[in-house]
């Protein structure tokens, strides 16, 4: 994945799916222009609720596996930002100091790992309109424990489906359940014990 131009989407597949709690990432960033847009995607990568998040005060939060799997379906929402904006919003994710990761260069490659942080995985899920899409996960998310949310996150969640691609509260609820239990030969991975992150 190379950088081409000043844009990228980011896919936020989890909280970030609402506008409300997008907006307070961009707030700490470098640059605070709101994104020039957004559009709702599909993503062929499986989604998992995992880990146990203090800042949602308990319950597991979202990851993708960082390999596309055929049949796979998870509903996102890309936002049309720089990619200093991109760079700040994965350090909050990764508990850095805004400014300390720089773009694109730190970001030219399929996937760029950060050991020892839940969302230090970057990856390159597509193009749209001539810009990368790109998002972030645990580089082990498809061997982890699945943890169900907690009701913070989960309503966060909920709400951002009904935003982006207009899921009646019975249907966000459906495809949240989907996603929230142990799927087959699923099970804990030998991580060690990473760096806290904000989930």
């Amino acid at each position: 994945m190379t950088a081409s131009g000043d844009f990228v989407w980011y896919v936020g597949y989890g909280s970030n799916l609402s506008s409300e709690r997008f907006a307070h990432y961009i707030a700490r960033c470098r640059d605070t222009t709101a994104p020039r847009r957004w559009a709702g995607v599909e993503i062929p990568h499986r989604l998992i609720f995992a880990r146990e998040s203090v800042r949602w005060r308990g319950g597991g939060v979202a990851f993708l596996d960082p390999d596309p799997a055929e049949g796979e379906r998870t509903l996102a929402r890309a936002w049309l930002v720089t990619w200093e904006q991109f760079s700040d919003v994965l350090a909050q994710e990764c508990g850095l100091p805004v400014g300390s990761i720089e773009a694109p260069e730190e970001l030219d490659a399929a996937i760029m790992s950060r050991p020892g942080h839940w969302y230090g995985c970057v990856v390159h899920v597509g193009d749209l309109e001539g810009w990368p899409m790109v998002t972030f996960t645990d580089e082990a998310a498809g061997g982890l424990e699945m943890r169900p949310p907690g009701q913070r996150y989960r309503d966060e969640i909920l709400k951002g489906l009904a935003e982006t691609h207009g899921l009646s509260e019975d249907e966000a609820a459906a495809y949240m359940a989907r996603h929230s239990v142990t799927a087959p030969g699923g099970g804990p991975a030998s991580l060690g014990d990473p760096a806290p992150s904000p989930g």
